[in-house]
């Protein structure tokens, strides 16, 4: 899906509409401005610290990375020129939404493979999704060694700092 950003004349900013977090594989179309045929985007979280990515694009349009999407933060894209300074700029808002976990049935165990076990309650009393090889964080005043649950994990054991790690 193509994400599009319409520069109108003399703007350098754009914003474009919405998108979702976890919806991966997405591609920034950019419209009204001038490009070389190949051209350097910078993508990151953060407009001013951080990390950036850089991508190249092609024919005004850029893949956006998926690992921008996994925060539910503004994806901030940032065009280059051929001499390597900022031009043009792109805000792209990304609206939080759980991750989604395929399971067939709560007894499925892992059946589909996903290695998905069941849930556990976290310390905000929210519950956590546990991945088989999945590290929890847990407080405790006896440190259990391991243990034999039967939600289709195999066991867990008491990792550093208080992680409780299912296997």
């Amino acid at each position: 899906m193509a994400i599009i950003a319409i520069f109108n004349e003399g703007q350098q900013k754009a914003y474009t509409q919405s998108m979702y977090q976890h919806d991966k594989n997405q591609t920034l179309m950019l419209v009204g401005i001038e490009l070389p045929k190949t051209f350097e985007v910078h993508f990151s979280n953060d407009p001013d610290n951080g990390i950036a990515y850089p991508v190249k694009g092609t024919n005004y349009q850029v893949r956006i990375p998926n690992a921008l999407f996994s925060t539910g933060e503004y994806i901030y894209a940032f065009i280059e020129s051929e001499d390597d300074q900022t031009i043009y700029s792109v805000v792209m808002p990304v609206i939080r939404r759980p991750v989604r976990i395929d399971v067939k049935d709560e007894d499925d165990g892992d059946e589909d493979g996903s290695g998905f076990q069941g849930f556990v309650m976290g310390e905000d009393e929210t519950l956590i999704p546990v991945v088989k090889g999945s590290i929890v964080p847990v407080q405790t005043e006896t440190q259990p060694t391991s243990a034999q649950p039967s939600s289709g994990i195999s066991g867990f054991d008491m990792g550093e700092n208080e992680t409780l790690v299912i296997v």
